[in-house]
């Protein structure tokens, strides 16, 4: 590497063998402006679908992989949720650190596309099917289907979690995932500054009596589920503490 930490593939030209001039590529990890620094180096060969100073703009953060690619693992349905990515950002490759192969290799084998190793990055050539198939893919029912499949998961884990009558003070995903209750993928730990949160899904006791289950999405993605469930719930919310019931007041109106 050298003083600017550019891998070889930039700094030697070896790139321009691959993406052409001004295809959309996506590189991992994605950490700090690492990669932007990179595609100055190459006075802006390619373009990056992850372009962006902190924070990620609403447009691209609506993408639940996104979510996925800034904690260095999978969410839950990611084969779908990479292949709309890639498709309607017109992603043609990935190019990966390959210091940071590990869990990445693993994770990307859902593009079901054997990955070319070039010196010191491992190389994805998107499927022009998958471009093709994907490219009139939004954000919104990906991220609608993601929070449904998150929060069926977590009700099911929470409701098996009480049946067992374990103690409410220690449920959280990860230890759900640990007693089998809950069939999403978790961190090898929990969190430090709150062990109920795992990726976009919360799980835990709330306040003294109760049992939580939330995810994160946008209002046109968490509509249905709160319109679905909302009914059993004690505190139904909406951009947590705000009360469901008044968000949509205002939305309905105009006012949010």
């Amino acid at each position: 590497m050298s003083r600017v930490d550019v891998p070889r593939f930039f700094r030697d030209g070896i790139y321009k063998s691959y993406p052409s001039r001004n295809d959309t590529a996506l590189i991992l990890p994605l950490i700090s402006n690492g990669p932007m620094v990179w595609q100055a180096q190459i006075g802006m060969y390619f373009r990056m679908s992850e372009g962006y100073f902190a924070p990620d703009p609403p447009a691209f953060a609506a993408w639940p992989v996104v979510r996925g690619f800034r904690g260095g693992g999978p969410t839950i349905d990611f084969a779908a949720q990479l292949k709309g990515f890639v498709g309607a950002n017109r992603v043609k490759a990935i190019v990966l650190d390959a210091r940071e192969r590990v869990p990445w290799v693993q994770t990307l084998s859902a593009l079901k596309v054997v990955p070319v190793e070039i010196g010191d990055v491992v190389l994805y050539e998107v499927p022009k099917e998958v471009l093709v198939a994907h490219k009139n893919v939004s954000s919104t029912p990906l991220e609608a289907k993601q929070a449904g499949l998150l929060f069926v998961a977590g009700i099911s884990a929470a409701q098996r979690y009480v049946a067992a009558g374990l103690p409410s003070s220690r449920l959280t995903p990860w230890e759900a995932e640990r007693l089998r209750l809950l069939e999403i993928l978790t961190a090898a730990q929990p969190l430090p500054w709150d062990p109920r949160w795992q990726g976009d899904l919360w799980l835990g006791r709330y306040e003294r009596h109760h049992i939580g289950v939330g995810v994160i999405g946008l209002y046109a993605a968490v509509r249905p589920i709160i319109e679905k469930f909302g009914r059993y719930a004690t505190i139904p919310t909406f951009g947590f503490p705000r009360s469901y019931r008044a968000v949509a007041k205002w939305m309905r109106e105009g006012s949010c």
